[in-house]
C-alpha cells in the first residue's frame, strides 16, 4: 500500500509547525489522538476547544491522569467509527499530519522530555519519557503501526531531513508552534535505521532551563556560596559531571545567565546549541567540517573572552586547550561523564593532562543526578523498609534502627508512578590546597574523596540522598536507581 506523503517544505529552515489547537481540520486534531482540550485541562487550562477553534464554556479541572484517559477515549471513539481501526488502512494524509502534531503538542503539555517511536515486526510503539521514566501509550499502537512509514516521513519533513535516506542515521530539528502561536518549542530529532524500520526520538527542549536562577537549583546555602565564589573568579576551570539526563546543561546555563552582562564577553562551543541566549556568542560544533571543540576553543582565545563554555571535554586536545585557557586569565566551564566528583580528577589524568596543570587550573567539580520526588498526593510510609535496608544504603546503625522511609503508591496526579517532579542531588568538590597536595601525590579518586571528607567537609551525593530519604522527599528505590551504593 502506498503511503501518502505530504509535500516537502522549502529546504531552508522551516517555519514553526502549527499546533492543533484552534484548527478547523478533521482527523485527530479535532476529536482523536490525545485531545488538545483534555490535555489543556490537565494543566489547569480547562477550556473546551470546538472543531472550529472557538473557546467554549469552562469545565471542571481534571487530574492529569483523568484528562489523559478522557483524551485517549476521544481518540478511540473516533477510530471505532471508521473502517481504519478494523482493517488498519491508512487514512487521509491529514490524519497522519494531525497525529504527528498531536503527539508533539500533548508531549509538551504533559511536560515530557522525550518522545520515542519504534517499529517492530508485528507492532509499533509510542512512548513518552516523563520525570526520567518511559511510559508507553498503548492506545495508538494500531494507528502508528499501520501508518508508521507515513508518520516517520512527516517527521523527517518537519525536521528538514532527507526522506529518501533510510540507511543512515540522521539528526535534525523542529520548531513547533505550540498552542497556535502562543509559544515556539524546539525539538531535537534523531532518526536511526533498525532492522524493522526507522526508530525516531524527539527531544523536547525545555526553555525553562534558560530562566532557571542558580539559586533555585537546590544547592545548600554553604555549597551555593562556594559556587558563587568560583564562578566570579577571574580565571579557573569549573567542571559539571554526571550521566546523560542528569541536568548538566541546566546547571551550566544557570551559571551563564548569572554571568551574562554587557561588561563580560561570554563564548560557548556546543554540540548542538540547545538554546539561543542573547548576549552570548554561541558556536555550533560540526566535526564533519572540521569545526571541533578544539578548533572552536583556539578561535575563542582570539575573540577576547572572559568566560568560555565548552559543551564537553572529550579528548586530550580539548582538555589541554581548556586548561591553558583557564591559566591565561579565562573562566572555563565544561562537562565530563564521570560517576562522581573525585573520579573527575582521575579521568583528566587518564586523558593525559599532567597533574601539575590540573592543580593549577581546576577550581571546582560539581557532580549531580536528578531524583524523582515522591508524589505528595499518594505518599505513604514504606512498610518494607527494614533496618537492614537502611544499613545497606550506608546509614549508621543508630539511625537505621529508628529511621522511617516513604514511598508513593501511585494515583491520578502522578499517573500511577508514585513520583512527581524531580530535584537535583549534588556534590561539590572544591580544589583546595589539601586536594592539590593529594593530586600531586598521585592519590586515587577514593583516597581524594576520603581526604576531602576528613579535611574539607566534602558532602557526597550519597550523603545528600540519605538525608532526602529521612526527609521523606525521595524513596529508597529511587536512591538505589540513581546513586551508586558505597562499600
Amino acid at each position: 500500500m502506498t503511503d501518502q506523503i505530504p509535500p516537502a517544505p522549502p529546504p531552508q529552515t522551516p517555519p514553526p509547525v502549527a499546533g492543533t489547537v484552534g484548527s478547523a481540520g478533521a482527523g485527530l486534531a479535532g476529536n482523536g489522538g490525545i485531545g488538545a482540550a483534555a490535555m489543556a485541562a490537565s494543566v489547569g487550562r480547562a477550556k473546551e476547544v470546538g472543531t472550529a477553534g472557538a473557546v467554549g464554556a469552562k469545565k471542571a479541572v481534571l487530574s492529569p491522569k483523568e484528562a489523559f484517559k478522557q483524551a485517549l477515549s476521544q481518540g478511540s471513539d473516533k477510530e471505532s467509527g471508521s473502517a481504519a481501526k478494523e482493517n488498519g488502512d491508512i487514512g487521509p494524509s491529514s490524519n497522519v499530519i494531525d497525529f504527528v502534531d498531536n503527539i508533539i503538542e500533548n508531549g509538551i503539555t504533559l511536560g515530557v522530555s522525550d518522545i520515542h517511536m519504534e517499529p517492530f515486526e508485528a507492532r509499533s510503539r509510542l512512548r513518552y519519557r516523563r520525570d526520567g521514566t518511559l511510559k508507553e501509550v498503548e492506545e495508538f499502537a494500531t494507528f502508528l503501526h499501520a501508518n508508521y512509514s507515513a508518520v516517520s516521513t512527516r517527521i523527517k519533513i518537519l525536521a528538514s531531513l532527507d526522506i529518501s535516506e533510510r540507511r543512515l542515521p540522521q539528526d535534525g530539528a523542529i520548531r513547533f508552534d505550540y498552542k497556535a502561536g502562543d509559544d515556539i518549542v524546539d525539538l531535537r530529532v534523531s532518526v536511526l535505521p533498525t532492522s524493522c524500520g526507522e526508530r525516531i526520538v524527539m527531544r523536547i527542549m525545555d526553555k525553562s532551563a534558560l530562566n532557571m536562577p542558580l539559586a533555585d537549583l537546590g544547592f545548600p546555602e554553604a555549597e551555593f556560596a562556594k559556587i558563587q565564589k568560583a564562578i566570579h573568579s577571574p580565571q579557573g576551570m569549573i567542571l559539571v559531571t554526571g550521566p546523560t539526563g542528569s541536568g548538566k546543561s541546566t546547571t551550566l546555563y544557570a551559571v551563564l545567565n548569572s554571568l551574562n552582562d554587557p561588561e563580560i564577553n561570554l563564548m560557548t562551543a556546543e554540540d548542538p546549541v540547545e538554546f539561543k541566549v542573547e548576549g552570548i556568542g554561541q558556536v555550533h560544533v560540526k566535526d564533519n567540517i572540521g569545526l571541533t571543540f578544539t578548533a572552536a576553543l583556539r578561535s575563542f582565545l582570539r575573540q577576547d573572552p572572559e568566560v568560555i563554555m565548552v559543551g564537553e571535554i572529550r579528548d586530550k586536545d580539548t582538555g589541554d586547550i581548556a586548561v591553558k585557557a583557564s591559566l591565561t586569565g579565562h573562566l572555563v566551564l565544561s562537562t565530563l561523564h564521570t560517576n562522581d566528583a573525585p573520579s573527575t580528577i582521575t579521568r583528566l589524568i587518564n586523558m593525559g593532562i599532567p597533574s601539575y596543570l590540573i592543580t593549577s587550573s581546576l577550581t571546582m567539580v560539581i557532580a549531580q543526578r536528578l531524583a524523582r520526588k515522591i508524589c505528595l498526593s499518594c505518599k505513604t510510609e514504606d512498610m518494607e523498609a527494614t533496618k537492614e535496608s537502611f544499613l545497606s544504603l550506608g546509614f549508621p546503625e543508630d539511625v537505621a534502627s529508628k529511621a522511617k522511609a516513604y514511598t508513593g503508591t501511585g494515583c491520578d496526579e502522578c499517573f500511577d508512578a508514585g513520583a512527581k517532579g524531580r530535584r537535583a542531588i549534588h556534590e561539590i568538590l572544591v580544589i583546595t590546597r589539601t586536594i592539590k597536595e593529594a593530586i600531586l601525590a598521585n592519590k586515587n579518586d577514593i583516597e581524594i574523596g576520603d581526604i576531602a571528607k576528613a579535611k574539607d567537609g566534602f558532602v557526597t551525593m550519597q550523603d545528600t540522598g540519605r538525608a532526602l530519604i529521612l526527609e521523606g522527599m525521595i524513596s529508597i528505590e529511587e536512591f538505589k536507581r540513581i546513586l551508586m551504593i558505597e562499600d
